[in-house]
């Protein structure tokens, strides 16, 4: 057993047990997926490919055809299928001059990243890196609301690394997806993420704040217990 295949075990069973701790479904976006997943054929994936002249990362294509899209941070993994629909749909309406290939050479770097990151704990309101979208090089694979995606990069020094993007045309390095949202103050710390977070390690990341979320006790405020 490879260690990829481990990963994806163990994240099998982290969701089965999701789908029955978090029962009244406190978790962002969990009453949507209900922690159940649909596995992408083996042919779903190579079609995906080759119409969009992509190599899909190996992690993110293991995960599709083993553990599946649905399950997953707000309001879901994407499968190609919706990833497909997402790309052809951003690239209409921004009508684009030229072609997007997700499988062109993604423009950034990891010191891009680092840097990024570096400004981000500093507080620095410029931290964000401004690049259009679609952008050559990565994809959607997450919707969180609003105009907030996270993007999966399919080529460069960055392959297979998940980024947060804006539609305003800001991207960042990666976060911790959210879990519960009503915990304010009361949420644990917990460690930060690589600026180049591969996506099984967001994916894991994600599952931890569930689990501590969810064995968190959230403290009523003082106008809540009046």
């Amino acid at each position: 057993m490879t260690n990829t295949d481990a990963r994806l075990r163990a994240i099998k069973r982290s969701l089965r047990y999701l789908f029955v701790r978090d029962y009244r479904r406190k978790v962002f976006g969990s009453n949507k997926h209900n922690y159940i997943s649909i596995k992408c054929l083996r042919s779903s994936l190579d079609r995906f490919e080759e119409k969009c002249h992509v190599e899909i990362p190996y992690d993110f294509r293991c995960f599709l055809s083993s553990v599946g899209h649905g399950a997953g941070p707000a309001y879901g993994l994407m499968g190609v299928g919706a990833i497909s629909k997402d790309l052809v749909n951003k690239a209409d309406f921004e009508s684009r001059s030229h072609e997007f290939v997700p499988g062109a050479e993604f423009p950034l770097t990891r010191v891009d990243i680092e840097d990024s990151h570096r400004r981000h704990d500093a507080d620095d309101d410029s931290s964000a890196i401004e690049l259009p979208y679609p952008q050559q090089g990565c994809m959607p694979i997450c919707y969180h609301g609003c105009t907030y995606y996270t993007v999966l990069v399919t080529t460069g020094e960055l392959c297979g690394t998940v980024l947060e993007f804006n539609e305003g045309g800001f991207y960042m390095p990666s976060f911790r997806p959210a879990a519960r949202t009503d915990l304010g103050a009361d949420r644990k710390k917990l460690p930060d993420l690589d600026p180049a977070a591969t996506f099984l390690d967001w994916y894991e990341s994600w599952i931890e704040r569930c689990i501590v979320d969810l064995g968190t006790k959230r403290v009523r405020t003082a106008d809540e217990t009046l």
